[in-house]
């Protein structure tokens, strides 16, 4: 009776290794790079209550052109359905491109901390709609960032996102640093390339890769060469 209790404990310690092993195998850590000129649907909200559809160009502070308008953010709605994220934990960003002045403005200080940049979930696919019909619930956020902070990559942890098809990126200024004014010459208003805008997504796989399928198989066998040995 001790014998067969032995090795009916035997069995269910290799069982539970197997499946232990099997398990962690599953929750593969992956990253995937994806660029704001991609995006599915972007969206340039103008204080008056206006917009406009942003395609590569980013443009935040006041704007001059036929008149004068002022954006404070930019919204870029991601599909990322084809990475299998089961969840995303962080992500990088970085502005190769750089920044540049929009037309009749005052310089943009790059040191000037003026930028926030939020990550939202429950976008589908029109950025404009979503915006405006507050649908989008934010995940996380961070303030208080420069143009040269963006431009030499920084680094946003503990993001937390769900398994969404949709990842909605927004960039935005402070009014208070950056405020609207009307006349030509006299207000900040500064741009940049989406296209030149990268984000690196690191989190867990939702579908294991053929790597994984090894390991778990190779689990359950090494469980299975171990009981037969010591039976």
């Amino acid at each position: 009776k001790i014998t067969t209790k032995g090795n009916l404990m035997k069995k269910i310690i290799m069982a539970m290794l197997a499946f232990a092993l099997a398990g962690s195998a599953f929750a593969d850590t992956k990253t995937e790079n994806i660029n704001l000129g991609g995006a599915t649907s972007v969206y340039l909200p103008k204080a008056d209550g206006s917009g406009q559809w942003g395609g590569d160009s980013m443009m935040l502070g006041n704007y001059y052109y036929l008149g004068s308008s002022y954006m404070t953010d930019n919204i870029y709605e991601l599909d990322i359905s084809a990475f299998n994220f089961a969840s995303i934990d962080s992500v990088k960003i970085t502005n190769y491109g750089g920044f540049y002045d929009l037309g009749n403005t005052t310089g943009l200080d790059e040191n000037l901390e003026a930028i926030k940049i939020s990550f939202y979930e429950g976008g589908t696919g029109d950025a404009e709609a979503d915006w405006t019909g507050s649908s989008l619930t934010l995940v996380k956020e961070i303030s208080g960032l420069s143009t040269k902070e963006i431009c030499d990559g920084f680094t946003i942890n503990d993001l937390g996102f769900g398994d969404d098809d949709i990842l909605t990126f927004v960039i935005s200024i402070d009014k208070s640093l950056i405020p609207e004014m009307s006349t030509e010459g006299t207000g900040i208003g500064f741009g940049g390339s989406a296209s030149q805008f990268q984000l690196t997504l690191t989190g867990t796989s939702a579908v294991p890769e053929p790597s994984t399928y090894a390991a778990i198989f190779g689990a359950l066998a090494l469980g299975f060469v171990i009981y037969r040995r010591r039976k």
